[in-house]
């Protein structure tokens, strides 16, 4: 049983590093000459581990990647299910290029998924190092937690240097300083 956990724990880390990170993932759709190969590179960005994914890097390259998809016809489907993946992408909204995908999302059904309001309270992990999830808003409270930098969070309030978010480890405090909205 013990052989089996550790073979498990190898090829899933091989697996995860084997991804990269999402931006040099979606750099590599340059290289890509036809729709067809187009279509498959997007069908395939189902990376497994969003550790990966640090939206202030990877979000602006992926919106240039999906306007040029949209400019030669990938398969609608393909593009919004990257955009879902990806927080609609939000981290780049200041970027001209987003006025492609906002028209994209206005109409391809994917407005009420991507609206302002749900995105409003979306936060990233600023701290390389990751942040601790507290039980409650002291440094001297449990860790119940911890978040990788880059992560996407969700902030739901804040108070002084504390916020309470809710992420994929759970809900508790972090330190406020340490995580900026999209």
């Amino acid at each position: 049983m013990r052989t089996l956990l550790l073979a498990f724990t190898i090829l899933f880390s091989m697996n995860a590093l084997s991804c990269g990170s999402t931006a040099q993932r979606f750099m590599s759709y340059w290289e890509l000459n036809d729709l067809s190969n187009k279509e498959e590179f997007l069908r395939g960005q189902g990376c497994p581990l969003a550790i990966n994914y640090d939206p202030l890097v990877a979000d602006e390259v992926i919106v240039k990647v999906l306007v040029d998809a949209i400019d030669h016809d990938v398969k609608a489907g393909l593009i919004a299910t990257v955009i879902k993946n990806h927080n609609c992408l939000f981290a780049a909204r200041k970027i001209p290029e987003y006025a492609s995908i906002q028209k994209f999302i206005s109409t391809n059904g994917l407005k009420g998924y991507c609206s302002k309001e749900r995105l409003e309270s979306s936060y990233v992990v600023l701290a390389d190092g990751g942040v601790n999830l507290r039980s409650a808003p002291s440094i001297n409270s449990d860790i119940v937690g911890t978040i990788a930098g880059g992560t996407l969070i969700k902030l739901l309030s804040k108070s002084g240097e504390w916020a309470l978010v809710e992420s994929s480890s759970g809900k508790g405090y972090v330190d406020y300083p340490l995580i900026k909205a999209l």
